[in-house]
């Protein structure tokens, strides 16, 4: 019993699903009955916009009502959207994107940015994103 307790505990997807499961149960208004985890696909090039009002979606599994959505803009427009493209599409160094240099800038400005508290450790978070992708 004890080691179902703490794999139950530690398995993140169960932990999230049983979390939203329950919320459904005691406001079904606020939160979802559907699978958090359900993979849907979707045609890459049939995303245009994304939604610019995030902070309503910071909680896991919530329903948010009113016209958040309509807030959005085009993913081209997006820091982080663009600077993946210009990397990986483009080849430029991550040195020379927008997202990069806001990053260098928050580091510079309050002391963290992605969990790195300097450009060294910055540095190092862009070649985990690069890992997957070297070939050697």
């Amino acid at each position: 019993m004890r080691n179902d307790v703490f794999e139950f505990a530690f398995d993140s997807k169960k932990l999230l699903r049983r979390y939203t499961e329950l919320g459904h149960s005691v406001l079904p208004s606020h939160y979802t009955d559907a699978d958090p985890f359900k993979v849907i696909s979707v045609d890459p090039n049939s995303i245009t916009y994304l939604a610019s009002n995030i902070a309503v979606l910071a909680r896991f599994g919530r329903v948010a009502g009113g016209d958040w959505d309509f807030e959005r803009e085009p993913i081209t427009e997006n820091r982080v959207y663009t600077s993946f493209f210009r990397h990986f599409r483009e080849g430029v160094d991550w040195g020379v994107t927008n997202l990069y240099e806001n990053y260098r800038e928050r580091i510079r400005d309050s002391g963290r940015a992605k969990g790195c508290r300097t450009m060294d450790e910055l540095r190092s978070w862009y070649e985990e994103i690069d890992e997957p992708f070297v070939f050697s």
